[in-house]
């Protein structure tokens, strides 16, 4: 299954400094096997310390990928 095009993002955030409670979260989760379980640490790194979104309301205008949700904040 394809993702999202690189092209439609119109926001990237950062979020490295949840690295670790994300980790956590996902272990309280006991039940459930974690979809990054058994990736290589780098690959693991990537996936859970970026966000990409797509903005749909208002209408993306179009330009750079922005990377924070205020503004001023990026």
């Amino acid at each position: 299954m394809p993702g999202t095009p690189d092209e439609s993002i119109t926001t990237a955030l950062d979020t490295s400094g949840c690295y670790g409670e994300r980790l956590r979260a996902i272990a309280v989760h006991a039940s459930q096997r974690s979809p990054f379980e058994g990736l290589p640490e780098d690959l693991r790194r990537a996936f859970l310390t970026r966000d990409s979104l797509i903005q749909a309301r208002p209408v993306w205008p179009g330009g750079p990928v922005e990377t924070a949700l205020l503004p001023g904040n990026g």
